[in-house]
């Protein structure tokens, strides 16, 4: 009796997956993030970000050639000179993040350690960014919240982000 009621749980969650994978809306939601991504390739005000280990360990024989892009673009509206922060200093920024369509899901002021407690995109931009500095960043889904939704925020949705790093946070 027991394996019946097994096979049937295993062919509802099974039927639930394949109904989430042919939702139109879903499917139409992505394409959508996906091209507004692959617009910004072309954009003349937006940058991708470079993985750059040299700001992480100092090696200044870095070569910027040798490292993949992260899938993160930018635009720096405010060029600040101070600090880069390290992975494990604690930061303090302000930002407002928002759907590719313009929508609002979240702003505020943040305190939070550099490379942990936040989405990926979020610690990828976190030690690049100069204390005083003000960008606008276009997140991938896949280092935002990925294949899941989150909140009022859909799945597959890349995040953008303006984020000011107002103070490196003395311990």
């Amino acid at each position: 009796m027991k394996p019946a009621y097994l096979y049937l749980f295993l062919l509802g969650v099974l039927f639930s997956i394949t109904s989430c994978l042919d939702d139109p809306e879903v499917t139409s939601w992505r394409k959508a993030n996906d091209e507004f991504m692959l617009s910004l390739r072309d954009s003349s005000d937006f940058k991708p970000l470079e993985y750059n280990d040299r700001i992480l360990y100092g090696d200044e024989n870095y070569n910027y050639l040798d490292h993949p892009v992260s899938g993160i673009y930018y635009k720096t509206l405010v060029e600040g000179r101070g600090a880069v922060p390290l992975v494990g200093q604690t930061v303090q920024v302000e930002y407002e993040g928002r759907l590719y369509d313009g929508t609002v899901f979240d702003s505020g002021s943040r305190t939070t350690p550099v490379g942990t407690g936040v989405i990926s995109g979020w610690s990828e931009v976190l030690y690049r960014i100069p204390q005083g500095s003000t960008w606008e960043v276009a997140i991938p889904y896949h280092l935002g919240y990925g294949e899941v939704k989150h909140g009022s925020i859909p799945a597959y949705s890349c995040l953008i982000f303006t984020m000011e790093l107002v103070s490196i946070v003395e311990d």
